[in-house]
C-alpha cells in the first residue's frame, strides 16, 4: 500500500497514524499501532482485489469510495490510542465515525461505512452506504483470517511450546459445533467456557458472515479458510502442551468438522 499525500483521505490516514506512533509510550504500544497499520494495508489490498473481480465493473468514483472507506475503517483505533482511551470494550467503529463526521461531514459514505463495518445497520440507518460497507466488511474479515494463518505459521517456526501444561486451551465449546451445523458465526454470549482453541475456531465461522458473492468466490479460489484450518491443526496445535494422543484426537475432530467442502462452499 502506497500513500499519496496529495490525496486528502490518504494524507489524513498518514497524519493520524504518525500521531499515534508518536504517542506510543512503550514497545508494546508501538507494536499495536504497527499491527493496525499493517492490517489496514491488508484490508485495502483485499478490497482492491474484490473490486477487480466485481462484475459488472465498478465505476472509478465507486472504487475510490470503497478504498477510502477501507483505508479509514480503523482510524478510530488511532484516535482512541492518542486520547488514551483505547479499549476493546469501546467500539472503535463509533470513534471512527464520530471523528470523520467532525472533520469531513460531507463524506457520508466513509462515515457510515466506518460506523457499521463491525456490525449491521438497521433499516433506520443510511442504506446508501451499505453497498460500500459490504466491501469493507468482507475485506476486513478476509484480511484478518489471512493474517492469522500467517501468524500461526510463524509460531510453528519458533518451535516453542505454547499454552499451559494442561488441555484447557484445547477445549471446544458446544456452541462452536452448534454454530457450524447452523452455518453461522459463533455467538460469544452463548459460550459456556471460552478457550484459545474455541476462539481460533470461531474465525472459521466468519466465512458465514461474508456478504458479497465476489468475497465468497475470492475466499474459495484462494482457499483462505482451508489454509487457516490447516495452519491451526498442522502448525499451531502441535505446539501446545498436551500429549501426542490428545493432540491427534483434537486435530482429527477439527478435520472431521471443518471439511474442505464446508470451508469452500459458497
Amino acid at each position: 500500500m502506497k500513500i499519496d499525500l496529495q490525496d486528502n483521505i490518504q494524507r489524513l490516514f498518514a497524519q493520524e497514524y504518525v500521531n499515534a506512533m508518536l504517542s506510543s509510550q512503550s514497545d508494546e504500544e508501538l507494536d499495536m499501532m504497527v499491527h493496525k497499520f499493517i492490517h489496514t494495508g491488508h484490508v485495502v489490498d483485499v478490497a482492491q482485489e474484490l473490486i477487480k473481480l466485481s462484475r459488472p465493473s465498478l465505476k472509478k468514483n465507486t472504487q475510490k469510495a470503497i478504498i477510502d472507506a477501507a483505508l479509514l475503517h480503523d482510524i478510530g483505533c488511532f484516535k482512541q490510542f492518542v486520547n488514551a482511551k483505547f479499549s476493546n470494550e469501546v467500539g472503535h467503529a463509533k470513534w471512527s465515525a464520530e471523528f470523520l463526521k467532525n472533520i469531513m461531514p460531507d463524506e457520508n459514505i466513509s462515515i457510515e461505512t466506518n460506523r457499521w463495518h463491525c456490525s449491521s445497520p438497521s433499516e433506520n440507518d443510511l442504506q446508501h452506504a451499505c453497498f460500500y460497507l459490504n466491501y469493507v466488511h468482507d475485506a476486513d474479515i478476509l484480511a484478518h483470517v489471512m493474517y492469522k494463518s500467517q501468524f500461526m505459521d510463524k509460531v510453528a517456526k519458533n518451535n516453542r511450546l505454547i499454552g499451559d501444561d494442561n488441555t484447557k486451551d484445547l477445549y471446544i465449546d458446544p456452541e462452536v459445533e452448534t454454530a457450524l451445523k447452523e452455518r453461522r458465526a459463533v455467538r460469544y454470549k452463548d459460550l459456556k467456557h471460552s478457550s484459545f482453541l474455541t476462539n481460533m475456531l470461531s474465525h472459521l465461522h466468519w466465512k458465514f458472515n461474508l456478504r458479497l458473492k465476489v468475497s465468497k468466490e475470492y475466499a474459495q479460489a484462494h482457499k483462505i479458510f482451508v489454509h487457516f484450518r490447516n495452519a491451526l491443526v498442522y502448525h499451531l496445535i502441535p505446539m501446545f502442551y498436551a500429549t501426542d494422543q490428545e493432540k491427534r484426537t483434537i486435530i482429527q475432530k477439527i478435520l472431521d468438522l471443518y471439511t474442505d467442502d464446508i470451508l469452500n462452499e459458497l
